[in-house]
C-alpha cells in the first residue's frame, strides 16, 4: 500500500511539473479557469481587478467587467490603417468604428514576439506606440535593446542546435513555474476564503497589508506600491532628471524613424498615466514625467497626451482595485486619438 501511495504521489507531482512547465498546457488551463464562471477551479485573479488578485483584500472584492461600452463614430472616409504597439490597456479593446476614418486595427503586444506586417499603400498607415507610465522609463532605456512590436524584416535565424537546446531548456526549466504552480493549485474559489482570512487577520491584528499594494487616501482605490514608492523608477514620485527623459524620448524617436523608413506615414507615442498620477497620494509631489515627455521635441513622432484631460475629468477614470482604466478613461483616450487622426487626415488632403 505504501508503494502504491508513493508511486501515485510521484506520478501526481511529475504530471503537475510537466503541466506547469508547458506553455501550451498552461494556456489550456488558463482558458478553462478564466472563461467558465460556475466551476470550482474558476480563477479569482482578474475577475475583481488585478490588484485585488495579488492582495486579496476582501473589501476591494468589487466586480469588474471586461466589456467596454464605447461610443461608435459616424463613418468617414475609412482610409486609415491603424497599427498599435501596446500593453493590456489597449490590447484587443479597439474597434475601427470607435474612430471616424479608421478602416482596420492591428495589434502588437509588448509581450509578444515580433509580428510581421505588410502595409496597404492605398491607405494612410498610422502607428501608435503605447505604454503605461510605470513601464516607460525602462522600456525605452537602452537604444540597443528596443523591442519592435511590428517587423517587416526577416528575423535572425539561429542554428538548429541552438533552437533545439533552447526548446529543451525552456521546457525543462520554465522560469515561471512557481507562478504557474500557484495558479494551478491555489487560484480558485476554495482558497479565496483562506486568502481573505489571512489578509483580514494581518490587517486587523497587525495593521499590515500586502507590501505589493498601497491604499489610496480616500480608501477607495488600490495602487501598486511600485507606483507610490518614490525610490522606484516606476513610481509617479521618483525624481527623474531632464536628461533621463530626453534619453528615453530619443530612443522612442529611433523606433519611430525605423517605422517611418519601413513605410508608415505617421508615428505617435502615447503614455497612459499611472492611476496614482491622476488620483494623487499623501500630498506627494508628482514628478511631471508625462508633461516632460510631452514638452520634449522629437523629429519622427508626435505625442498623444491625455494627462491634462484625465486631470480635468470629473468622472471616475480608473478601476478601484485594478491597474487599468475603466470605460471612461478609454473613451477619453479614443476621442483624443480620433481628433488627432481626423486633423491629420484633413492636413493630408
Amino acid at each position: 500500500m505504501k508503494k502504491v501511495v508513493t508511486y501515485l504521489s510521484i506520478l501526481f507531482f511529475l504530471t503537475l511539473y510537466v503541466i506547469c512547465s508547458s506553455s501550451t498546457l498552461m494556456e489550456w488551463i488558463a482558458e478553462i479557469k478564466f472563461h467558465y464562471e460556475n466551476i470550482f477551479v474558476r480563477s479569482q485573479r482578474y475577475a475583481f481587478g488585478d490588484i485585488y488578485g495579488i492582495s486579496f483584500l476582501k473589501e476591494y472584492r468589487i466586480p469588474k467587467t471586461y466589456h467596454f461600452d464605447i461610443a461608435t463614430k459616424p463613418a468617414g472616409e475609412k482610409k486609415i490603417a491603424l497599427y498599435v504597439i501596446c500593453d493590456s490597456y489597449i490590447a484587443d479593446n479597439l474597434q475601427p468604428n470607435y474612430f471616424t476614418n479608421v478602416d482596420t486595427v492591428y495589434y502588437a503586444d509588448w509581450r509578444d514576439e515580433n509580428q510581421t506586417f505588410e502595409l496597404d499603400t492605398t491607405k494612410t498607415n498610422i502607428l501608435i506606440i503605447e505604454s503605461v507610465e510605470r513601464y516607460f522609463m525602462y522600456r525605452f532605456y537602452d537604444k540597443d535593446k528596443l523591442k519592435y512590436g511590428f517587423s517587416n524584416l526577416a528575423a535572425e535565424t539561429k542554428s538548429t542546435a541552438e533552437n533545439v537546446y533552447t526548446k529543451i531548456t525552456s521546457g525543462l526549466f520554465n522560469s515561471e513555474i512557481n507562478d504557474n504552480l500557484e495558479f494551478v493549485l491555489f487560484d480558485n474559489k476554495a482558497f479565496t476564503f483562506f486568502k481573505h482570512l489571512r489578509t483580514t487577520f494581518n490587517q486587523r491584528c497587525f495593521d499590515r497589508i500586502p507590501s505589493c499594494v498601497t491604499i489610496s487616501d480616500d480608501k477607495k482605490y488600490l495602487f501598486l506600491s511600485e507606483t507610490t514608492d518614490s525610490t522606484q523608477d516606476e513610481s509617479s514620485f521618483y525624481n527623474f532628471t531632464t536628461d533621463d527623459v530626453q534619453k528615453r524620448v530619443a530612443n522612442v524617436d529611433t523606433m519611430a524613424q525605423h517605422y517611418k523608413q519601413s513605410g508608415f506615414d505617421k508615428v505617435y507615442l502615447s503614455v497612459i498615466p499611472n492611476p496614482v498620477t491622476i488620483i494623487g497620494y499623501k500630498n506627494l509631489k508628482y514628478n511631471n514625467l508625462l508633461p516632460m515627455i510631452d514638452s520634449t521635441k522629437a523629429e519622427n513622432f508626435e505625442n498623444i497626451d491625455v494627462y491634462r484631460e484625465f486631470k480635468a475629468s470629473h468622472k471616475q477614470i480608473f478601476c478601484y482595485a485594478d491597474t487599468h482604466w475603466n470605460a471612461n478613461g478609454l473613451q477619453i483616450w479614443i476621442n483624443k486619438v480620433d481628433e488627432v487622426l481626423k486633423i491629420k487626415k484633413r492636413m493630408c488632403k
